[in-house]
């Protein structure tokens, strides 16, 4: 029973793997210990741009050599790789992950996201690689053209002349240039986070409540503008030209606040330096603008969520993709407020990992669960880089988050294929290798009868699993296309007596009588493969029946019913163009049934009416998934009707066109 059981398991957990392998969103590939391709799915072919043959037919190394298809980003990545590759097959780790750059077959550069395990079989020995490869040349193409866009960004808003500041439309100090925090001898840490107006380069509460006003106005859209003292180190005191810009996003809502203040203590003498001035401001002013709307535009077209955060780790800015794949709006994810939406079991690692990398300096990776409000939970990948002025002083971290969810879906049933086939096949394989160890052994010369049946059980259990492979290879082959149907006009009837021959041993072993009524048809079908679906069907009909009883084969020629009201009316209309009959098969036995809630399930794969049927039958569960397939690929239907505990009735139709 436990290994019928394992059996089924196995079956469902192959069928799902196999699915989800050949469906997957991202490339996938089984790769031998020498490096030959054993199995790769279609996006791996589109990522690569070789066809699935091409990369089935060489190795991995061959590629490499012929044409490099590998290029390293460093020679620190090469060997990277190789010590990976060294520690999996010792058993050092279970898996690894790797960015890297490749040629595609075109000759273009693809940057990729490598995820690869090693599968050993029941006895720990190394078999196989698994590696699920990820197409993240935009997400590098864009990271790149985000870094440069905050390059630029930062050397107009940290070199310039004027003084400018990013506020919260609450009036929260997000940054400050460095000629505002030169001017006042300050550091971030002491005016970020802070109510602007609440600041030291404020002179009075006359200024600070003006200045708290003019925020108000601006966050309702307004631009705002006039000239006020502010004071700096040393009590310095100078006037400047301020103004505060409302920054709207794509649907007009006002998302953040840009000021700016043009020291104008010395430029109010005469006419053409006010002129000279304004002049500069407005180039200046135009520039900013330019490199706002261009990471922007970059931003909130990116498939890949995009977000930026200040020297102290506070989000200021997430695009609407990061906001799709997280849960949180843009306002709720200022700050620290991005935290509330990560998975309160992830909360605490993933935010201490976060602040000690920002803290550091260095570059931030990680995985973690975002809840949204409805309670979905997605598994998302974060990278950060950190930005640097032309100083080399920290500007803040521009990072990507990606919806790894269907991934991690992917994984888990790659491993738990990987664990039926390593845990629960253990005990049958290591039946049949005990029966032929102990036969090897001689222990059983003098006992002839019982070596006889051990060999018996082990010749069994081997033919029983060479079906099983090579029914799913023959299924496989079919669904792919791998098969191309050989058609050709034959004779039903001719078809019909073949497949009754064929079956017939099997049913004067089981005390069956087979009756056939052919029907004298030219059709025009691939022979082998119909011969192929009778015999399977008439197979089961003689296993499953008592002793005794009589399996009917019989053929009609048969209109669909819409057809055989119309038929004259149609032919008259059109006469170059009449309804099809098609021949409709049937294979009927007298056997005990089937369920009503397995009519349909028994044509899928390893599907079948009793758990126990493989093991009293010998079968597979994979002969009426295989005559659906033959049947479909010839344009034609096959179903079955049964009463429970009497008999069944198999029926497929094939297309047949009139003479």
């Amino acid at each position: 029973m436990h290994t019928r059981e394992a059996e089924e398991a196995l079956r469902e957990s192959e069928e799902r793997f196999r699915s989800a392998f050949d469906h997957a969103a991202i490339g996938m590939a089984l790769v031998g210990l020498d490096g030959r391709w054993l199995r790769v799915n279609p996006a791996l072919c589109e990522i690569l741009g070789y066809s699935k043959s091409e990369l089935l037919a060489t190795t991995y190394q061959a590629m490499s050599s012929d044409k490099p298809l590998c290029v390293y980003a460093s020679q620190n990545n090469q060997f990277q790789f190789a010590r990976n590759i060294k520690q999996l097959l010792s058993g050092e780790i279970r898996s690894f992950q790797l960015e890297k750059s490749y040629y595609h077959k075109l000759g273009h550069i693809i940057w990729i996201l490598m995820n690869v395990s090693l599968v050993r079989d029941a006895q720990g020995v190394s078999s196989y690689f698994v590696a699920q490869i990820q197409d993240i040349t935009e997400r590098k193409q864009t990271e790149a053209a985000l870094q440069e866009s905050e390059r630029r960004f930062r050397a107009i808003f940290d070199q310039t002349f004027q003084f400018m500041w990013l506020l919260k439309l609450d009036g929260t100090l997000l940054e400050a240039n460095e000629t505002a925090l030169n001017f006042g001898f300050l550091q971030p840490k002491d005016v970020v986070g802070h109510l602007f107006w609440q600041t030291r380069w404020w002179t009075s509460q006359e200024t600070q409540t003006q200045l708290f006003s003019a925020i108000a106005q601006a966050a309702k859209g307004e631009f705002v503008r006039y000239e006020v003292d502010i004071i700096g180190a040393g009590e310095i005191v100078q006037t400047i030209d301020f103004s505060l810009k409302p920054v709207l996003d794509e649907t007009g809502k006002v998302v953040l606040l840009i000021s700016e203040g043009r020291d104008i203590s010395d430029t109010c003498g005469t006419l053409r330096e006010r002129v000279a001035a304004l002049h500069e401001r407005k180039l200046a002013l135009s520039a900013l603008r330019w490199c706002e709307d261009e990471f922007r535009a970059l931003s909130e077209a990116s498939p890949v969520g995009i977000f930026r955060v200040n020297p102290q780790g506070g989000c200021i800015y997430t695009n609407p993709r990061a906001q799709a794949i997280c849960g949180y709006t843009f306002e709720e994810a200022l700050g620290h407020g991005w935290v509330k939406f990560v998975h309160p079991e992830d909360r605490q690692l993933c935010f201490s990992r976060w602040l000690q990398a920002v803290t550091a300096n260095q570059e931030f990776i990680g995985e973690m669960r975002s809840v949204h409000r409805d309670g979905t939970i997605r598994f998302c990948r974060l990278k950060t880089a950190p930005i640097f002025s032309d100083q080399k002083e920290l500007i803040g971290h521009v990072g990507t988050v990606e919806d790894i969810t269907e991934m991690r879906a992917i994984e888990k049933m790659k491993n738990e294929f990987i664990s039926i086939v390593s845990h629960e096949l253990r005990t049958p394989l290591a039946s049949i290798r005990g029966s032929l160890g102990l036969l090897a052994s001689g222990r059983l010369d003098n006992q002839p009868q019982k070596a006889r049946r051990m060999l018996e059980i082990a010749a069994l259990d081997t033919e029983r699993l060479v079906r099983l492979v090579n029914q799913v290879l023959d299924l496989e082959r079919l669904e792919s296309g791998k098969i191309v149907l050989a058609k050709h006009l034959c004779n039903a009837a001719t078809l019909m007596q073949q497949a009754i021959d064929a079956v017939q041993p099997l049913a004067e072993d089981a005390n069956i009588n087979l009756t056939v009524f052919p029907l004298s048809v030219e059709i025009c079908v691939d022979s082998d493969r119909i011969i192929q679906t009778l015999v399977n069907l008439l197979g089961n009909a003689v296993k499953f029946s008592p002793s005794g009883s009589t399996v009917i084969l019989s053929a009609e020629v048969q209109w669909d019913k819409k057809d055989k009201e119309d038929k004259e009316e149609i032919a008259t209309l059109s006469p170059l163009s009449p309804p099809s009959p098609h021949l409709l098969f049937k294979v009927k036995d007298q056997g005990r049934g089937i369920p009503a809630d397995k009519l349909e399930l028994i044509f899928d794969r390893f599907e079948q009416v009793d758990a126990s049927d493989s093991r009293n039958s010998w079968g597979t569960g994979l002969g009426l998934a295989i005559c659906r397939t033959i049947v479909e690929q010839h344009n034609g239907k096959i179903w079955v009707e049964s009463v429970f505990g009497e008999g069944s009735i198999f029926y497929f139709t094939l297309p047949r066109s009139e003479t």
